[in-house]
């Protein structure tokens, strides 16, 4: 049982290296898609991207955000359009 714990722990511990190593390899694909398109375009054309945006050029996107500080909110298709 013990050698068993030992290998559980040494498996979780490569697993959460891994899950790291995705995330980084994901995060420079984002911003890879950034530099060559610009925020813009990147946020129009990423689902993953565009959910992650709270604030669009002094609007707030984010419903929560919004409450919180007792502002409106504007959801991100409408701000990406009113940009100009």
């Amino acid at each position: 049982i013990f050698a068993h714990a030992i290998t559980t722990d040494a498996w979780r511990n490569s697993l959460d290296h891994y899950q790291e190593f995705v995330i980084i390899v994901a995060l420079d694909l984002k911003i890879e898609a950034i530099a060559k398109s610009g925020i813009d375009a990147a946020i129009k054309n990423d689902p993953a991207l565009a959910s992650g945006v709270n604030l669009y050029h002094g609007q707030v996107t984010n419903k929560g955000l919004a409450e919180s500080l007792n502002l409106p909110v504007v959801s991100l298709e409408t701000a990406l359009k009113t940009q100009h």
